[in-house]
């Protein structure tokens, strides 16, 4: 890719990032979990250009954030975007309007939805995201499989959201390893502040998935911040439905009459996941299309199933979900977390096998039948895990470690 598209590409990255930091309330950075949106988009940006004396303030420090928060606005205002006219963008749209960003990078990078490498760099532009990170080295082996660092030339706020994913036809995973820094660190402060200095806007779910941070924390004896990095690569590796050389879900397929190399091993998601789920409500039940549509919890029952059942890395993974999970939604396509979850508890993992099971064999005989399954699999997930936390979903509980 040539220098000059890169350059208009990190233009415009800026420009999103100023859009999206200025709609920012400064005082909803004392309230909530500091990575949910649009609190996480600050840290990520702060961290970036910043560093990580910043990004620990920013942690600790409630009464600085507006103050950090101001001065990342700044450094992006500054900006000179006139160039960006030259390319047909308008730059007052660009720097007012996430979504003009995003437009203007997938004109830039026509044909990139999914992804693809060229010069030793990593690209993408979708409706959701772009980006441009320059794979790097050493690679590191884990899980079985390859993994290779990234720096950021240019990324939207969710596009520094991929912690680890893969590209058509690139050799292995890529991380970026500054994304990951900023859930490691801010999941250490989560883990070691008490729990009246925690923000006062935590839901339920979150103080659940804290309160097994907590545990963790005191149990581990090792640097959490090194199990953040273990656990998406973990889950990453899950995808291709073989970690360390065990394959539970693999055979799982096949004895249901599915040939696993027909399965979504990941790639980089899109809006397809939706495409692949109105295929499944309209009766079309492909191999690619279901394991796609449960393609995080399969991920996620892989590595878990693979991994000792006390292993730090499936412990920490159940507190991450924990702090992203919600009651499953009415419509559209479960995202499955509530199942992922289950798997990590431990709750009922045999009965989950059988559903899984069920639904692949169901493709076959009654494809029409597939998509009510997938939903009352999220269901049926969910009520059991509400069932086996004390209280049902209103206080932590720790996780028990041994």
């Amino acid at each position: 890719m040539d220098h000059a598209a890169l350059t208009t590409l990190a233009l415009l990255a800026d420009a999103q990032h100023l859009a999206t930091l200025t709609a920012i309330d400064p005082a909803d950075l004392a309230t909530g979990h500091p990575l949910d949106y649009p609190t996480h988009m600050a840290l990520r940006e702060i961290h970036q250009h910043q560093g990580p004396d910043a990004t620990e303030d920013f942690l600790t420090r409630p009464d600085v954030r507006p103050g950090l928060l101001d001065t990342a606005i700044q450094r992006l205002n500054i900006i000179d975007y006139r160039p960006l006219a030259d390319h047909g963008i308008d730059p007052k749209a660009a720097t007012g309007d996430p979504r003009t960003a995003l437009e203007a990078a997938q004109t830039l990078l026509p044909g990139a939805e999914q992804g693809r490498h060229e010069d030793g760099i990593a690209l993408w532009a979708n409706p959701r995201s772009f980006a441009a990170l320059r794979i790097t080295g050493p690679t590191t082996v884990r899980y079985g499989h390859r993994f290779h660092p990234t720096t950021e030339i240019a990324a939207s706020s969710y596009g520094r959201g991929y912690y680890a994913f893969s590209l058509p036809g690139h050799d292995g995973f890529l991380l970026q390893p500054a994304a990951i820094a900023v859930v490691a660190r801010a999941y250490a402060y989560l883990a070691r502040t008490p729990a009246d200095g925690l923000p006062p806007g935590l839901t339920p779910t979150q103080r659940i998935g804290i309160g097994r941070l907590k545990a963790l924390d005191a149990w581990y004896d090792r640097p959490l911040e090194d199990l953040v990095g273990a656990m998406f690569t973990a889950h990453e590796a899950g995808h291709t439905l073989r970690v360390d050389g065990q394959a539970p879900l693999r055979d799982l397929l096949t004895r249901t009459g599915h040939n696993p190399d027909d399965a979504f091993q990941h790639g980089f998601p899109t809006r397809h996941q939706l495409r692949a789920w109105r295929r499944l409500q309209a009766g079309t039940a492909s191999t690619a299309d279901i394991t796609f549509v449960l393609g995080d919890a399969l991920a996620n029952a892989t590595s878990a199933l693979a991994l000792p059942p006390a292993d730090p890395v499936s412990a920490v993974r159940a507190a991450y979900l924990w702090q992203v999970i919600s009651p499953p939604r009415t419509g559209g396509a479960p995202r499955g977390i509530a199942t992922s979850l289950r798997v990590d508890e431990r709750i009922a993992v045999d009965d989950l096998l059988d559903d899984l099971a069920g639904i692949l064999t169901a493709a076959h005989h009654q494809p029409d039948t597939v998509a009510d399954r997938i939903r009352a699999l999220e269901h049926t997930s969910w009520d059991l895990l509400t069932e086996h936390t004390p209280r049902g979903l209103t206080a932590p509980h720790p996780w028990s470690l041994p």
